[in-house]
Order: C-alpha cells, then structure tokens, then sequence
C-alpha cells in the first residue's frame, strides 16, 4: 500500500496539516483549522473530475478535522483566576523522566485542559499514564523572558497547547490505569535505569554523554550549554537526524547491503523502535526515529517526510510548533534540494566521493537550519558556520562509537567505554576552543533572510526556484540597502541596555564595536540573564566591567563573567584581586562619538565599598547624557551638588533602586532630566521603589522605566536624540 502512495497524496495533506496548525496557534483560534478544513473539502469538490486528486484533498480535510477535533478536545472550559487554589481531576497524558531525577507529568483536565507540572521522586513513585488523579493547585500565568536571549517558558508551554503555569499542592489517584499501560511503564522504568547506568559509564563526562546520546540535557549547566549556544551547536544537545546517522551505522552494515530490501527495511525500522526504546522516547528522539524510519520505507524522499510529518501530526498535532519540528524538516529539506548539486561542487573540485557525500549532507542540512537559527539567535558568521559543520562530523562520529562502546563496556568492562568518551571530549574541548576564537555577527531579521536566499540562489541549479530565489534576494536586499543608508544618515552612536536582573544593577554599553559593562547583578542573575544577553549579542568577551561597589547585587555577575573568561578588564573604585581601581577623572573611550567619564569618588577619598562609596559616571554619546548613580544616598548626592560636578542630563539611573533614601528634590532639580530608569526586582523584600521617589519623580513629570514592570530597557542614541525601548519578546 505504502509503495503505491504517491508524492501527491502525501503532501497535500501533510502540508495543510502543517499549515492549518500554524493558522491556529497564531490566530490563537481553532475555528480557523476548521474553515481551512473546509477549504480542503471545496477543493475537492471542484477536483471531482480527477479522482486522483479529489481524494488526495479528500485526506487533506480528514486531517485538518482531526486535528481540529484533537485541539478543541485539549481546551478548557474555565477562566482561573490566579492565585486561587482549585480542585480537579486530571487524567495523566505522559510522565517524561530525566536524569536528574526531575519527571515532568502532563495532564488533562476538563476545566483548564493541559496541564504540566514537575515531581522530584528518588523512589519511583511517579504516576502512570492513563491514571485518574484528584489534585488540588493553583494556576498563575507562565512566565515570559524579560530580556533578550533568555528561554521563553511562555511561548514553549503554548506550543504545548497548555496556557498556565500550575503549582500542585496535593495529588491523589482515584483511578488507575490499564495494565497494558503499568505494564509499558515498567519497561521504561527499566529502560530509565539502563540508561542511568549507561550515563554513569561516562564518569565526569556524563552530563555530555546524556544529552548528545540519550537526548537528556537535565545534567547540562548553563555554562556548558552557553558554550552549545554561542555556537549555534544547541540541536546537538538533543537528539536528531545527525545522531540518528550514526547511531544506524550498524544496521546499515547489516541487511546483505540491500537497502532496498525488506530485510534492510524491517532491521532499520526496529532498530529505530529500540533507540526510542532505550532513550526514552523524548521529543526530539521520537521525531528523529519516525523521520528516520519513514525515509527508509518509502522510496520518495518527499513522500518519506511527508508521511513523517502526518503520523506525528496525527499523534500531537502541536509538534510542529517546536523549534525541533522546523529545523529537523528544514534540514531534510536542504539536504533534499542542495546535497546533489553541492556534491557534484565537491567532486569536481577534487575530493573523493564519500567525503564529497558526508560534507554535501552537513552543509545542506546548516543551510536547511539556517533560517531557523536566524530567527532564534539573529546571528551568524563565518565561524560558526565552518564550527557547526566540525561539531556535527565529530557528533556523528561520536554516535557511530556509542553503542558498540556501551555494549562492549557492559559485558567486558568500562575500558571499552573510552572511544565513545573520548570523542565527547574531543567535540567538548573543540566548542571551548572555538568560542575563543568566535566571530559572530548580529544580522537584523531582513538581513538574515537575504542572506539565506542568497545561499539558495548559489547551490540551486537552474529551475523557477532559483528565478524565484533570486526575486526574493532582490526585494530583501533592497529594502535592508534602504534600511542601512537609514541607519548611514541617522547612524546608532551607542546602545545602553539596562538589563533586568532582578534587585540589582546591570548596564551594557555598545559603540564602535566596544563592550562596556557596568555592575552585573548577583553571581545567579550574571549566570541567568547577563551572560543571555551577551549570547545573544554574539559578544564572546566584555571588553571592560566596571563595579560601582562591592554590594553582591552588582558585583556578583561580573564575578561570574571573570570566572568564565568573559571579561577582558576589571574596574572598581575599591579594588580586589584581578580588578584595577578607578577614580573622579578618569575616562573609558568607546568610540569617537561615545566615552564613560568618571566624576566620583576622588582616587584619594577612603573607600570600603559600601553604597556611599558607588562609582558615579556619566555616560556621553553625541548630544545625549545619562548619569549613573550607582547606590549612593542623599548623603553623596549632597556632596555632588556643593562640589558643582552635577549639570542638566537627559537619563537618570536612579539610585539605589528606587530607595527612599536617595534621589532627593534638591539633586532632581539640579541634573533636571527627562527620563528615569529603575532597575529593581519584581516583589521585592525593600518595597523598592519606595513611593516617596516616585511622587519626587512624577512631581517633576520625569517619565519613568523600571525594569520590573519593562524588563530590559534600551537606549537607542543617534547624532540627533535618543530613543527609548523595552523588551517585547517573540514567540520563537
């Protein structure tokens, strides 16, 4: 039956599906999936004199409504109120372990459909899908990021179909599951405690080995993954088709060498099933073995991802939301339409066939990615071009190892572990190595699509999808022209972000191509939400820190910075180990348009790195200024004002977040500025900030910016004004 399905019948439903999910989640109405159900249905009333084609749309409406009907199956029926603790029951959808002992169970219920929520169990007491439970929790609003770069638990849990955060309070089982299903958490429970003990095969290497065989990045900290993402190697850290080519050498060894034989189809297939058996079935596992197994089985390479595309539609239609779903077909798609001709390039320019083979399908599936990676990271460069193609061979490489490694390590000892260690050390190290080296560059939306349909318009051979490649490149490329002799005439002299890092200062200063940071918030917050930003901005290395004082709400972020090596040079009015001091007169040039001038304290005034003591600067770019104050009180502010350094601004950043000990109408009267930027923690402990400074503020119409309510705020500065953003997040 599968070898009589043609390319046709396939598509056309797998692409409305596709297509008619996207509709829904970004109307955020699943009314939609169903007009485009029945557009499917005209369509094929209109095609009657082709039966071919009639039925194809025939299946393309029987997919829409199914999954029209599995979307509004999911939806609840309530509007919580936040905060309100409720009681339901929940049928029990999945439970998904890892390795650290962290289980994530989704839920179902009719009041507030999806729900998903964490068990730490060192005791195996987890719930089993198909159970009933009665629980008792309170619902609140997901939390989105708050500054560039940070992970958007928001937008992930909507692509989930779940729309609230929710905190159990109690749980109770009022019904069990079937024994098919306590039977099949057995086997996993089994297959989990292989795999723990397969991981502790890796030693101090295990957290790598989790996530880049087994697909379990719950071991992984945030340097390491920072180390992944900086390099646009994240999709390494769970698995996909890249693994999956490794990890299926063997079977492509075995098969009598006819892939085109049953024996070939059905030893792939269940090796397949087994992977997902042994790791566990996540995700990215269970769509790399279904893609894997589909392009196996069908001899039409569109037809393989087609079918692909509906079986896991058809089982949880919100998969193709997941930034996984996108790369993983984007890469097949690249490899598909660029591999041959890339390959042919290889070839003719001298390399041998396998090679020529191997390279053509990493580099068609980066560029498969590469608008993914684009609209994710709006960043690339050469380097990490040439870096993700290394990163991907050694991975690969590393897969081929992995299970004749584990196996043997098993039966005959741990030694036989190292081939597969030590290449994930190899591909560890090489990353490392790299960052140090790294060169990305930040590219606007536009400018990233341009050079994406430039790269297709090279590799593809002649056809109306290159003439429309080149159309594309032509629009885009005209209106980015536009958009940079816009920014040639009115030019950006400097960007100063205030980071929201909670209670606590952080501010990022960028002009001619130099970093400057000022305070870094607390040791977690630098971890947490600094280093985010840096990612994301493709800066590697600060090029200067300055620590107003030593209070751990400022200087703490920097410490962590230093302890990667992603500072270059640090200043402080009190200095301690590796940071140099810094005083009244001093001066740090970003660029022609751009320096930090320095007016407190004096070099010789004693300091013990208490508030009083802060760093003041003020920052000047073209025709604007913005005084940084540091934590300093009325006390300091004082002081500024007899000794006549304080003049007419345009950006205050206020004191001490907000305190009411600080920010006085004496000092406001003297710097006068227009706009004012509290950097303070949401529900903090102080009251920060205070409402006295506010009134004092708002009596002298100042408009106001706190990073509580704004999260980041940027400060665009031109030859000719400023202007003010917040951070609005996007849903990729």
């Amino acid at each position: 039956m599968i070898k009589r399905m043609s390319r046709r019948f396939l598509l056309i439903p797998a692409l409305m599906g596709v297509i008619s999910v996207m509709l829904g989640y970004y109307t955020d109405q699943s009314a939609v999936i169903l007009v485009f159900a029945l557009v499917g249905a005209v369509s094929a009333f209109m095609l009657r004199h082709d039966i071919h084609e009639r039925n194809t749309f025939v299946a393309a409406f029987a997919v829409c409504m199914i999954i029209f009907m599995m979307i509004k199956g999911s939806e609840g029926t309530m509007i919580p109120e936040f905060g309100r603790e409720y009681t339901a029951e929940a049928e029990v959808i999945s439970v998904e372990r890892s390795l650290s002992g962290r289980s994530t169970v989704c839920i179902r219920t009719a009041e507030f459909g999806l729900l998903e929520y964490t068990v730490f169990d060192e005791n195996g007491g987890l719930p089993i899908p198909g159970s009933v439970q009665k629980i008792r929790c309170i619902l609140f609003a997901p939390e989105r990021p708050h500054n560039p770069g940070e992970y958007d638990r928001e937008a992930y849990l909507r692509r989930k179909g779940i729309k609230y955060s929710v905190r159990i309070l109690a749980t109770e089982e009022i019904m069990p599951s079937s024994q098919l299903m306590r039977n099949m958490a057995s086997v996993e429970a089994l297959m989990f405690g292989l795999r723990s003990r397969v991981t502790d095969l890796f030693g101090e290497d295990n957290a790598a080995a989790a996530a880049i065989f087994l697909g379990d990045t719950s071991l992984i900290d945030k340097d390491t993954s920072s180390i992944f993402r900086r390099m646009g190697c994240s999709h390494l850290l769970a698995v996909s088709g890249t693994h999956f080519s490794g990890f299926l050498a063997i079977p492509a060894m075995t098969g009598a060498n006819k892939k085109n034989g049953i024996r070939y189809k059905f030893v792939f297939v269940l090796f397949c099933l087994l992977l997902g058996l042994f790791t566990g079935w996540s995700p990215s596992v269970t769509r790399a073995a279904i893609m894997s197994s589909c392009a196996c089985c069908m001899k039409d390479p569109v037809s393989g991802m087609s079918l692909a595309s509906l079986i896991m539609i058809l089982a949880d239609p919100r998969s193709v939301l997941s930034p996984g779903f996108l790369m993983s077909f984007g890469s097949c798609i690249g490899i598909l339409v660029l591999s041959d001709r890339i390959r042919e390039k290889l070839a003719g320019a001298g390399l041998n066939k396998s090679a020529a083979s191997a390279l053509s399908a990493l580099f068609s599936a980066q560029t498969g990615m590469l608008p993914f990676n684009l609209m994710i990271d709006m960043r690339y460069g050469v380097i990490t071009i040439a870096v993700q193609l290394v990163a991907s061979l050694i991975a690969q490489t590393a897969c081929v190892f992995f299970l004749p490694s584990v196996l043997l390590s098993l039966i005959l000892g741990e030694p036989f572990i190292y081939p597969a260690k030590v290449m994930i050390r190899i591909l560890q190290m090489f990353l490392e190595t790299s960052t140090r080296f790294y060169t990305g560059i930040g590219l606007s939306g536009l400018a990233s699509f341009a050079v994406l349909a430039l790269v297709l318009y090279i590799v593809i051979p002649k056809s109306g999808l290159r003439d429309l490649m080149r159309l594309i490149s032509l629009v885009i490329c005209a209106v980015t022209i536009g958009m940079m002799i816009s920014d040639v005439i009115m030019p950006v002299r400097a960007q100063i972000m205030f980071i929201d890092v909670g209670q606590g200062d952080s501010c990022l200063i960028l002009s001619g191509g130099k970093s400057v940071l000022i305070d870094g918030g607390t040791y977690e917050a630098g971890r947490d939400h600094v280093a985010p930003v840096l990612d994301h901005l493709g800066i590697d290395v600060v090029d200067i820190a300055v620590a107003t004082h030593l209070d751990e709400d400022h200087l703490g972020g920097i410490r962590y910075l230093m302890e990667c090596d992603r500072v270059s040079e640090t200043l402080t009015p009190c200095p301690k180990a590796e940071m140099h001091a810094v005083a009244a007169g001093d001066r740090i040039e970003l660029s022609e348009d751009t320096v930090i001038r320095m007016i407190y304290p004096e070099a010789d005034m004693p300091h013990d790195g208490e508030n009083e003591d802060s760093l003041v600067c003020l920052i000047e770019s073209s025709d604007t200024e913005i005084l940084m104050t540091g934590d300093i009180g009325a006390e300091t502010e004082q002081l500024l004002l007899e000794q006549g350094i304080i003049d007419d601004i345009d950006i205050l950043k206020i004191a001490h977040h907000g305190s009411s000990y600080s920010t006085c109408g004496a000092f406001l009267d003297v710097c006068t500025p227009e706009y004012a930027v509290i950097s303070v923690g949401r529900h903090n402990d102080y009251g920060h900030p205070a409402p006295d400074t506010i009134k004092r503020l708002e009596a002298r119409n100042i408009e106001i910016y706190t990073t509580a309510e704004c999260g980041a705020v940027t400060i665009e500065v031109r030859d000719k004004g400023f202007n003010i953003k917040v951070y609005e997040p996007t849903d990729m």
